[in-house]
């Protein structure tokens, strides 16, 4: 075992002989009061979410885009299906469902999908999914 050289603490400054190469602190009290004061005291940011509008605080300024979860993961789907808030009648098979938008056209899941799978070239035993 390697005897480390003697180190300062990062919170009360004195001198002790650290246990691996990594140790900042002389102890489990001073790494605490240290965090205390210097990690769990953040700033309180307000931001805007881009995906309801709602008004929401952070302690996350540069990383927290969206007030919560569920509309991060809306505005995934918007991003990547198009508006799926919409409620309406397929153009394919007309049931009534939720709408997806694909190139122009408003789709229900199932409809859609085929769609999706159709351009892709894979058209094979799946064709009958959009009863076209």
């Amino acid at each position: 075992m390697i005897k480390l050289p003697p180190k300062h603490c990062k919170n009360c400054g004195c001198l002790y002989t650290p246990k691996r190469i990594t140790q900042c602190f002389c102890s489990d009290n001073c790494r605490k009061s240290y965090y205390a004061v210097h990690y769990y005291h953040r700033t309180v940011a307000f931001k805007e979410c881009p995906n309801c509008g709602n008004e929401f605080e952070t302690t996350r300024p540069n990383r927290q885009i969206y007030c919560s979860e569920e509309c991060r993961i809306q505005a995934m789907y918007k991003r990547k299906y198009g508006n799926i808030d919409e409620v309406g009648n397929c153009e394919l098979c007309g049931e009534h469902y939720k709408l997806h938008e694909y190139k122009g056209l408003k789709l229900c899941t199932k409809c859609e999908y085929a769609a999706r799978f159709i351009d892709s070239g894979l058209v094979g035993r799946y064709l009958d999914l959009a009863n076209l």
